[in-house]
């Protein structure tokens, strides 16, 4: 399974606790990306030998399987445009389920990030 999706999601714990509680949740997708990526797989309707070179390479050395971006420029703009947006919604929502505000943020650890969008999403949360 391949994660790529512009979605975001995040859980609230309390600390201190002998076991982990969690005090909200909040996830979401966005399936304007779906297109944008997948995995080419050969088939008989498309034998290796009809590949283009520098993928036969890749799909030999994968057994077949290589996960492709087909839309580069659509999905670094899609990103860009609604995955900070999307994080935050998902923590203000979830925080807002916990009966807490971003100042009770202690903790944060987050996946799938480009350290640029890390940096922004710890000077936006203070």
């Amino acid at each position: 399974m391949y994660d790529l999706a512009a979605g975001a999601g995040a859980l609230i714990l309390k600390r201190g606790l002998t076991r982990n509680r969690v005090l909200g949740t909040h996830i979401m997708t966005d399936g304007s990306l779906a297109r944008d990526t997948g995995v080419f797989t050969a088939a008989p309707s498309t034998p290796l030998k009809r590949c283009p070179r520098k993928e036969l390479a890749v799909l030999r050395a994968r057994g077949n399987r290589s996960l492709r971006v087909f839309d580069a420029a659509h999905m670094k703009a899609r990103l860009n445009e609604v995955s900070m947006s999307n994080w935050l919604s998902c923590i203000d929502k979830a925080l807002m389920k916990s009966d807490a505000t971003r100042a009770d943020i202690g903790f944060l650890n987050v996946l799938h990030f480009k350290r640029s969008m890390h940096d922004g999403l710890l000077e936006t949360l203070g």
